[in-house]
């Protein structure tokens, strides 16, 4: 992966995307546990052994607009493991815009599958709000999305 991205500095030869994805998934904290939908789109810069992300995502909770609204800016890294799969190191800066969301960083990891156009993915992440009652808050997403080129 190093190689490819060092290849890629030097020759200056990446490939610049334009990537959605849909997530679906759950969140739990100190207050329960909610089902969670996630839009997001990135800029994307790909190298032979993986790609380097920036972008906006919002999250929503699928039972009540009421629980939480959030709106993030994220970064990613996906490093290529073997052939297809990826492993993704994310983080960023979330802002609670309804109900009882907090604002404050996450962090996460998981693993993509890269078809070309098509990318699935499972990612973990977790969330230090300023929410009183939520300081911790933990998400799992399955995620799809669309590469344009």
């Amino acid at each position: 992966p190093l190689t490819g991205l060092s290849g890629m500095i030097a020759y200056r030869q990446g490939a610049l995307a334009f990537d959605p994805k849909l997530a679906i998934g759950a969140e739990s904290s100190a207050s329960g546990t909610r089902p969670l939908l996630a839009a997001q789109a990135d800029a994307v810069l790909r190298w032979a052994g993986g790609s380097l992300s920036a972008g906006a995502r919002f999250d929503a909770s699928l039972t009540s607009r009421d629980q939480f609204i959030r709106l993030g800016l994220e970064s990613t890294l996906n490093l290529r493991l073997f052939q297809h799969l990826f492993t993704q190191l994310t983080g960023g800066y979330s802002v609670g815009l309804s109900g009882p969301a907090g604002s404050g960083y996450f962090a996460g990891g998981g693993l993509q599958a890269d078809f070309g156009r098509v990318q699935l993915g499972l990612l973990y992440d977790r969330l230090w709000t300023s929410a009183a009652h939520d300081p911790q808050v933990h998400q799992a997403l399955l995620s799809v999305g669309l590469r344009f080129q």
